[in-house]
C-alpha cells in the first residue's frame, strides 16, 4: 500500500489537551531555540511512530543526541506531574513531559505540519532508505538487518546507542 506514511516514515498520535509550551521545561525550550510564542501555538503529542526512512532516521539520531544530554531530556527541576489548571489556559504547568517535549519539537522542527488534527500527523514526503542492491547476496529471511552505514541504527541497538 502506497502511504504518505510509508514514504516518510513520521505519524504522531494522541493530540494532547496543552501546547508544547505548557508541558515543557523553559530549560529545554531555550536549547530548541523555540520562542515561547511558537511553543504556545502547537499542540503536544502523546505517541510519535516512526519506521525506518531517511526523514524518520533523522530525527530518532537528534532524539538519541538529546536524550544523553541531560539538559536536554530531563533539565535540573523537571517532572512529569503539572499542574492541570494551567495546562488549560496555555500557561507554563510546572511539569516535563520529558520524551513528548523533545520528540514534538523535533518533528515540529522538521517541518512537520498537522494535516488531520487531531488523530494523526501526517508528515511529508521523503525519500525511502536505499535498497540492497539485486547483484548483492541476500540476508536469510529472518535474519536482522545489516548496515554499513554508521549512522543508521542497527537492529540490536534500534536508537544507535552504541
Amino acid at each position: 500500500m502506497d502511504t504518505k506514511f510509508k514514504k516518510c516514515g513520521v505519524r504522531e498520535f494522541d493530540q494532547t489537551i496543552h501546547s508544547i509550551f505548557s508541558a515543557t521545561h523553559p530549560e529545554t525550550l531555550k536549547l530548541f531555540n523555540m520562542s515561547e510564542e511558537i511553543a504556545k501555538k502547537n499542540t503536544m503529542f502523546g505517541a510519535t511512530l516512526l519506521v525506518a526512512t531517511q526523514k524518520a532516521l533523522e530525527i530518532v539520531k537528534k532524539w538519541k543526541e538529546c536524550a544523553i544530554e541531560k539538559e536536554c531530556m530531563a533539565p535540573e527541576g523537571s517532572h512529569r506531574a503539572c499542574d492541570i489548571p494551567k495546562l488549560y489556559k496555555n500557561e507554563y504547568g510546572n511539569c516535563h513531559r520529558f520524551d513528548q517535549s523533545t520528540t514534538t519539537p523535533f518533528n515540529l522542527r522538521k517541518k512537520y505540519n498537522p494535516e488531520f488534527y487531531p488523530v494523526i500527523l501526517e508528515q511529508q514526503e521523503a525519500e525511502p532508505l536505499p535498497q540492497q542492491p539485486d547483484n548483492e547476496p541476500q540476508q536469510p529471511q529472518n535474519a536482522p538487518p545489516q548496515s554499513d552505514n554508521d549512522d543508521l541504527p542497527r537492529s540490536d541497538d534500534p536508537l544507535g546507542l552504541n
